[in-house]
């Protein structure tokens, strides 16, 4: 076998080794954390059903019984929360892994 086929013949193998290292360098930039949280009414108790969405996305929830969410997001993400008869709010994630979110009610 000739030098050139042999090299020829490894190439594959190392295009597929350096295609597996790029994305396993790149995935960190898009991967999502899960986010926890809780939203509360100005009196401390827990909010059922409080809509909470990233925005510019259809990626969201609802709170359970308690108040708790919990949600795939990046840090970049920005979270609508919304409620009928609840001043709206925007949260910048960040690296924040919970949040504790007060809405105020509106007049």
């Amino acid at each position: 076998m000739c030098k050139t086929h042999r090299m020829k013949r490894g190439l594959p193998v190392r295009m597929a080794i350096l295609f597996i290292f790029i994305m396993g360098s790149i995935t960190p930039v898009f991967a999502q954390n899960t986010l926890t949280g809780k939203v509360v009414d100005e009196h401390g108790e827990g909010m059922i059903g409080v809509n909470i969405v990233v925005k510019g996305t259809s990626n969201g929830t609802i709170t359970d019984i308690d108040g708790n969410f919990s949600l795939k997001v990046s840090e970049d993400d920005v979270l609508n929360i919304t409620s009928i008869g609840y001043i709206s709010q925007h949260v910048t994630v960040g690296n924040q892994k919970s949040l504790r979110i007060v809405l105020i009610e509106d007049a």
